[in-house]
């Protein structure tokens, strides 16, 4: 799984608008999609990858794997991550890993994430709690630009409360976020047919 995690780290050099890093933060892409895999991954797959997760994004930021080093961006926060784990059978486990790689990522000022895409899994009101605080923990204020911009989970198993722990997060964190260039932007949620 360790190579896994170092393989699945690429820059992003197609930098969506108004939710991308700015001068200065690396684009990466974390990409665990189950389509591109002879199987998708299963919830412990996740639990095991996640702490090898953490150590490929502070090689790719430190440019060792990119022939560059990168410069301090928004907040301390090197890069930016869009994380690609559709289409496996990633439940409540491996989604709380997951989080709290993110978390400690955003914590250590390596990575903030951008777009965290976990739709047609096996997600349940626990991992939308875990969720709910990667949300959270990575909303630091004066630094909005490197909140959380999109969550995609549709297809999964979250109840109600599931969705409210995620929507009181993002109430808390106080987002609509400023929006860069002006105005507000709120956070892309996607939550349909669980």
């Amino acid at each position: 799984l360790e190579q896994l995690a170092y393989g699945c780290v690429r820059r992003r050099d197609d930098v969506h608008g108004g939710g991308g890093g700015g001068a200065g933060n690396v684009n990466l892409t974390i990409n665990l999609d189950g389509r591109k895999r002879d199987r998708p991954l299963r919830d412990q797959d996740f639990v095991a990858l996640a702490p090898h997760l953490f150590g490929a994004v502070k090689e790719a930021v430190r440019g060792e794997r990119y022939g560059r080093a990168s410069s301090s961006g928004d907040g301390g926060v090197q890069a930016v991550l869009d994380v690609h784990a559709e289409h496996n059978a990633c439940a409540d486990a491996g989604t709380i890993a997951l989080c709290d790689t993110l978390i400690a990522l955003r914590q250590h000022n390596i990575a903030a994430v951008r777009a965290l895409f976990l739709w047609k899994n096996e997600v349940g009101d626990e991992g939308a709690r875990g969720i709910a605080r990667l949300i959270s923990a990575t909303a630091v204020r004066g630094f909005e630009r490197m909140w959380v911009a999109e969550v995609h989970l549709s297809h999964n198993s979250i109840s109600a409360a599931g969705a409210v722990s995620i929507f009181d997060a993002a109430q808390a964190s106080q987002y609509p976020r400023p929006y860069v260039g002006g105005g507000l932007a709120p956070i892309w949620l996607r939550l349909e047919h669980n």
